[in-house]
């Protein structure tokens, strides 16, 4: 970085007129977050250079270098990984010892945020995994991260939690994400929209058995045209957005008996979902119209992440 500094330097002196070079390098050691290191600082002949990252007489330096490590350790990099990169990139060897103690000092902010007392009442909250792939130990494993999103009276937006297991998705650990959401202090959920995984409403009552439950119309659509021939794609798509764009659960009955006529043989699968899952699938029609559109997807979450990555 030092040697970036310089050649700017050099390079802006030249273009404004002044004949100026290098003239070698001072050595000195200096006080870091990672540790003592040992930096060579270049020179120019005229005395002119002021180098930004660490001045000529300053014993302290505030590169950021814990920044950059929590960052590339953020990014699934193992502390060897993180080791190589620093020197690589920065050409500062820091040992595996230095760099977790580095990163392992978010782990109480990470702890009291897991633990965090929350409201006693939510409106709404979402329920979804979003499924990645982590670099373990050398090797990419799939991992979901079991989120919990919610909105308050005031319309605030707020992460109750982040749960991450190995492998896939399963109702007896969001059961347990919901037992540790009430130990925190959450006694109430008036709508819990959550996808169609089997088994997740039963779970789902056994710990607020009063919350209403909207199954995610999204999901629901996705599960119905995994099977659907590509011919027939648009038609069932236009069919099946008439059943949860209806007013009332009148019209929608109306809808998915008018969709099974000339579907209902060919894609049994469809009807038969709708079917099951109806009560739930419908809970949005109990709200004002303002209010469906927040309430029968768990899209939010979804949003949540791309705005993350992005």
């Amino acid at each position: 970085m030092l040697e970036g500094e310089i050649e700017s330097f050099l390079a802006e002196e030249c273009a404004s007129g002044n004949v100026n070079k290098r003239n070698g390098r001072t050595s000195k050691r200096v006080l870091s977050d990672a540790g003592s290191l040992g930096i060579f600082t270049p020179r120019d002949r005229k005395g002119d250079f002021e180098p930004e990252l660490i001045g000529k007489r300053d014993r302290a330096l505030s590169s950021g270098l814990d920044d950059q490590i929590l960052s590339l350790y953020a990014q699934g990099n193992s502390v060897e990984d993180v080791r190589l990169q620093l020197e690589d990139i920065y050409g500062v060897s820091i040992s595996a010892g230095r760099i977790s103690q580095i990163t392992d000092k978010v782990l109480p902010e990470i702890q009291e945020w897991r633990t965090r007392s929350l409201q006693s009442f939510y409106p709404i909250v979402y329920l979804d995994a979003i499924h990645f792939k982590v670099r373990q130990d050398g090797k990419y494993i799939n991992s979901a991260f079991y989120t919990v999103y919610s909105v308050d009276w005031e319309g605030n937006r707020d992460v109750l939690g982040l749960y991450i297991n190995s492998g896939g998705e399963g109702a007896k650990k969001w059961g347990m994400v919901m037992e540790d959401l009430k130990v925190r202090g959450v006694t109430d959920i008036m709508v819990i929209c959550t996808d169609d995984l089997q088994g997740f409403s039963e779970q789902i009552q056994e710990v607020f058995p009063a919350s209403i439950i909207q199954k995610c119309i999204v999901h629901q659509m996705r599960n119905s045209l995994k099977y659907v021939d590509e011919v027939d794609r648009k038609a069932v798509i236009k069919d099946l957005r008439q059943v949860y764009t209806s007013t009332t659960e009148e019209g929608t009955k109306t809808v998915i008996s008018a969709f099974e006529a000339p579907w209902g043989k060919k894609y049994k699968y469809i009807v038969k979902q709708w079917r099951e899952n109806w009560t739930e699938l419908m809970a949005f029609l109990n709200f004002p119209l303002p209010r469906r559109k927040m309430i029968y997807t768990t899209n939010p979450v979804e949003v949540l992440f791309e705005s993350c990555e992005n």
